[in-house]
């Protein structure tokens, strides 16, 4: 299932890659030449008190947003429609939640190993919200990530179905 992440990302890179000259120097995220995301710091001293605030910040950011992801896939998993709206929505929120949940659910067997790999294609919202918040500030859109990770999912399940007669 890995193998048809990688395949699938692959595939979205060169489907969505842009010319260096589109972002100033740099294709997409990195560039082709591997300059990535230039950060000018001048010749200012390096606090690391305020670095070592904002690393913490990050952190707790990040737990807030699984934890909080996590909560939404429990409460949409105990709706009274539940049993129906939770294989489209879970896959969507939390990778982890997502992949114990289908794992654990009486889905049959392709739905259950489809609807996986889309989850770990896409990434799940969590993910995306701390994405964006890392984006925050250094030019780059979110909406081709977006886009681009939507892609990531369903080329995953289409890698994967040829395969499915291996896990069934």
């Amino acid at each position: 299932m890995y193998f048809s992440v990688l395949l699938a990302a692959g595939t979205v890179g060169i489907l969505t890659r842009k010319k260096s000259t589109d972002l100033g120097g740099g294709g997409g995220i990195g560039g082709y030449g591997g300059e990535g995301v230039r950060v000018r710091c001048g010749t200012a001293s390096f606090n690391l008190m305020r670095s070592i605030e904002r690393a913490t910040l990050g952190a707790v950011g990040m737990i807030g947003v699984i934890t909080l992801f996590s909560v939404i896939s429990g409460l949409v998993r105990r709706l009274p429609l539940g049993e129906l709206i939770a294989p489209a929505v879970v896959p969507l929120l939390e990778l982890g939640g997502a992949v114990s949940y289908l794992a654990t659910s009486g889905l049959p067997c392709v739905p259950k190993l489809l609807l996986t790999a889309f989850a770990l294609g896409f990434s799940g919202l969590s993910v995306h919200l701390q994405v964006r918040g890392a984006l925050e500030g250094t030019g780059i859109g979110y909406s081709r990530f977006l886009g681009s990770k939507i892609l990531v999912g369903l080329f995953t399940s289409v890698y994967l179905s040829p395969f499915l007669p291996i896990f069934i």
